[in-house]
């Protein structure tokens, strides 16, 4: 038994309490913020792309300039989040110019989206990420691709789109108890 007295253990307890509360919730901020998005050419794009075969992969061309991909992105994380455990996986690359990674991408991502895991493209064109899954790209952001378990493009989907019909589109493909 302690020998202080009740209330000074109370107080210490609420204070453990709350200091484990504030750093549980500034983790996700501290932890993207150092987890800022990989730098890929297009070849590293091409590996990275590889290395999802086995998922079924829903790929977002972002940028943060684009309202519509802004409002996607959670719609795109929650259908992550309910459809993870049957194999269903989340990947962006940030279209934005190298230049605007540090100043406007990774705070936006930090901020905004922590749990997005995205790639950032280097001095490359957009058009060079985007054939490596369409050579038909016309550069319309929000696009989005979903990819079935053996890395081929089943669906292109441009324009921002809500939850619902990224689901109806990722359900079949999906393994799902």
């Amino acid at each position: 038994m302690s020998s202080r007295p009740f209330s000074t253990v109370k107080h210490a307890e609420r204070s453990h309490a709350l200091l484990a509360l504030l750093l549980a919730l500034a983790a996700p901020a501290l932890c993207a913020h150092a987890d800022s998005p990989e730098v890929v050419s297009p070849a590293g794009f091409r590996d990275a792309l590889r290395a999802e075969h086995g998922s079924v992969l829903v790929l977002n061309l972002w940028a943060s300039w684009c309202s519509p991909c802004l409002k996607e992105i959670p719609e795109l994380l929650r259908l992550e989040r309910d459809y993870a455990r049957c194999g269903v996986r989340l990947l962006g690359i940030s279209m934005d110019e190298p230049a605007d990674r540090s100043r406007v991408v990774q705070p936006l991502l930090a901020a905004r989206f922590p749990a997005f895991r995205t790639l950032a493209r280097d001095a490359s064109s957009m058009d060079a990420y985007a054939s490596v899954v369409d050579g038909a790209w016309n550069e319309l952001m929000p696009t989005s691709y979903v990819l079935d378990r053996d890395g081929r493009v089943v669906e292109r989907i441009q324009g921002g789109k809500s939850y619902a019909e990224f689901a109806a589109l990722v359900k079949p493909l999906a393994r799902c108890p």
